[in-house]
Protein backbone atom coordinates (compact mmCIF):
# COMPACT_ATOMS: atom_id res chain seq x y z
CA UNK A 1 0.00 0.00 0.00
CA UNK A 2 1.74 3.58 -1.26
CA UNK A 3 -1.27 5.84 -0.44
CA UNK A 4 -3.05 5.94 3.08
CA UNK A 5 -6.45 6.45 1.00
CA UNK A 6 -9.15 3.92 2.59
CA UNK A 7 -11.70 3.23 0.06
CA UNK A 8 -14.70 1.28 0.71
CA UNK A 9 -14.98 -2.58 1.23
CA UNK A 10 -11.36 -2.27 1.65
CA UNK A 11 -10.32 -5.55 4.15
CA UNK A 12 -9.67 -4.51 8.06
CA UNK A 13 -6.12 -5.22 7.40
CA UNK A 14 -5.88 -3.03 4.48
CA UNK A 15 -7.24 -0.45 6.92
CA UNK A 16 -4.70 -0.85 9.47
CA UNK A 17 -2.01 -0.58 6.86
CA UNK A 18 -3.60 2.57 5.89
CA UNK A 19 -4.22 4.43 8.85
CA UNK A 20 -2.10 2.27 11.40
CA UNK A 21 -3.58 0.87 14.28
CA UNK A 22 -6.45 2.30 16.59
CA UNK A 23 -6.33 3.61 19.68
CA UNK A 24 -9.51 1.60 21.00
CA UNK A 25 -12.19 -0.73 19.24
CA UNK A 26 -15.65 -1.23 19.99
CA UNK A 27 -17.31 -3.93 19.05
CA UNK A 28 -20.98 -5.22 18.86
CA UNK A 29 -23.25 -7.59 17.14
CA UNK A 30 -26.51 -7.15 14.63
CA UNK A 31 -28.00 -10.08 14.39
CA UNK A 32 -25.21 -12.22 12.54
CA UNK A 33 -23.16 -9.05 11.55
CA UNK A 34 -20.01 -8.33 13.34
CA UNK A 35 -19.60 -4.73 13.47
CA UNK A 36 -16.21 -2.69 14.54
CA UNK A 37 -15.50 1.33 15.52
CA UNK A 38 -12.02 1.69 15.50
CA UNK A 39 -10.70 4.88 17.37
CA UNK A 40 -7.72 6.95 16.38
CA UNK A 41 -8.07 9.53 19.31
CA UNK A 42 -4.94 12.29 18.41
CA UNK A 43 -6.62 13.13 14.93
CA UNK A 44 -9.98 12.23 15.68
CA UNK A 45 -10.33 9.60 12.95
CA UNK A 46 -12.76 6.75 13.26
CA UNK A 47 -13.47 3.81 10.95
CA UNK A 48 -16.71 1.69 10.78
CA UNK A 49 -16.36 -2.04 9.45
CA UNK A 50 -19.10 -4.62 8.89
CA UNK A 51 -17.45 -8.43 8.85
CA UNK A 52 -14.05 -6.99 8.31
CA UNK A 53 -14.37 -4.45 5.47
CA UNK A 54 -14.74 -0.92 5.54
CA UNK A 55 -18.51 0.60 5.43
CA UNK A 56 -17.78 4.15 6.88
CA UNK A 57 -15.11 6.64 7.89
CA UNK A 58 -14.95 10.15 9.18
CA UNK A 59 -12.42 12.38 10.30
CA UNK A 60 -12.98 15.47 12.86
CA UNK A 61 -16.90 14.30 13.05
CA UNK A 62 -17.44 14.18 9.15
CA UNK A 63 -17.91 11.63 7.05
CA UNK A 64 -14.76 10.91 4.40
CA UNK A 65 -16.82 7.36 2.96
CA UNK A 66 -20.35 7.09 2.98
Amino acid sequence: MRTKTLVPDMPADAVRMAWGPPESVRRTLEGTAKNEEWRYTGERRKVFLTDGKLVRAEEAGKAILP
